[in-house]
């Protein structure tokens, strides 16, 4: 393996794990770019292992024998797109002790932004058609779907899903382990907190100060 490769496991092999795949072969097509290579899939049971996954990818370890895996490395990508935060915490933090380990960022090339407008942590999957205005932070292990688009301004921290054609406007700041719901929009100055649900379609006209569930038009909170 050169400086301009990397192999990698992905961690799952349903729902959002298909999307980030396919994100995934299209970033490697981006003249220059970094090639990922898909050694397999991991999932939780070993009567799992030889299974199919899909794309004529194979399930090649469980969650108890993916170390032998990883030691036949210097350095191993891994994939982990759960949108459940608490899932995903679990298991990077597992992943984390080993330190050949790092966890890519996979971002569509139709994915608009500036370089200089802002900057992305690690273990970020963005989809197509995602548009990030300005002046734009985004931590660690984010999950945002095809055709979000963000104003400027943004704050983003860790474990969020921000499912498709969500629209988020000027001046928000988002904590982590959020979910914002498909077609959901956030207008602008707001604070959302940690923990906090948006259901679909839901519009959020007011901070969300408080972690919990919020649906309707405008967003309330579920008791």
């Amino acid at each position: 393996m050169n400086r301009d490769s990397m192999d990698l496991l992905f961690f799952g092999s349903a729902g959002a794990a298909k999307a980030v795949y396919y994100w995934l072969k299209a970033a490697n097509k981006v003249p220059g770019a970094t090639q990922m290579r898909v050694l397999g899939f991991v999932e939780k049971d070993e009567e799992s292992i030889g299974q199919p996954a899909f794309a004529g990818e194979k399930i090649i370890a469980c969650d108890d024998n993916v170390e032998e895996i990883i030691r036949k490395y210097d350095r191993i990508g891994a994939i982990v797109p759960f949108a459940d935060a608490r899932l995903k915490r679990a298991v990077v933090a597992r992943l984390k002790k080993y330190p050949n380990v790092v966890f890519p960022n996979v971002i569509h090339p139709a994915v608009i932004f500036d370089e200089e407008g802002g900057g992305f942590g690690e273990g970020n999957y963005i989809g197509p058609g995602v548009v990030f205005e300005s002046e734009y932070n985004i931590g660690n292990f984010n999950y945002i779907g095809n055709g979000v688009q963000f104003g400027h301004d943004l704050d983003c921290g860790d474990y969020n899903a921000i499912l498709p054609a969500c629209a988020v406007a000027g001046h928000v700041t988002i904590g982590s382990d959020c979910m914002l719901g498909l077609n959901s929009s956030v207008i602008q100055e707001l604070t959302i907190a940690d923990k906090v649900i948006v259901g679909a379609g839901a519009v959020v006209t007011r901070s969300l100060e408080e972690s919990g569930t919020y649906v309707g038009m405008p967003a309330k909170k579920i008791k």
